[in-house]
């Protein structure tokens, strides 16, 4: 015979007592979460910072497209009053009708081109920040209380108080 102690009852699961978690196991846990939360927020404020420098530098871009765009629409008007006032006069014998009615079309047509650059100093735009304007949040319509006017007159008409 053995000298070990069986079990009378088959496949019962012994229960195992755990020891307790040291201090220094969930303390390590606890680091590892902490330091994995520091990696995703660094990781987010790179992002962050990344997507602010490529709007800044699409900022940028955009207004010098913008000047540039100015300073060409401002030398072909320019050209376009030279030709007009040198008495050019356009030869339309070899276009089409269809091509010389665009081309006065698009002469007559308002492009919305800009007419000057703002330019506003960055003390000043400061200075509009320190004032800012009220909004009107007065209503445009007023709603009296009672009844109406309209109604008010009809029985005064029917009553014949005004005869």
């Amino acid at each position: 015979m053995s000298d070990q102690h069986e079990d009378p009852v088959p496949n019962r699961e012994v229960p195992v007592e755990r020891p307790e978690r040291s201090t220094a196991t969930t303390e390590r846990r606890r680091t590892k979460v902490l330091r994995w939360f520091e990696s995703v927020l660094l990781f987010s404020g790179l992002v962050f910072v990344m997507v602010y420098g490529c709007v800044r530098t699409h900022s940028e871009l955009m207004s010098q497209a913008g000047l540039w765009s100015f300073k060409a629409h401002k030398s072909m008007a320019r050209a376009a009053r030279e030709y007009d006032s040198g008495g050019g006069k356009v030869d339309f014998r070899r276009w089409s009708a269809k091509r010389v009615k665009a081309y006065t079309q698009a002469l007559s047509a308002k492009l919305g081109v800009p007419l000057a650059v703002l330019s506003i100093p960055m003390e000043i735009l400061k200075l509009m920040t320190l004032y800012p304007q009220p909004v009107r949040r007065t209503p445009t319509v007023e709603y009296l209380p009672g009844r109406r006017v309209a109604e008010r007159r009809m029985q005064f008409d029917e009553s014949g108080a005004g005869a």
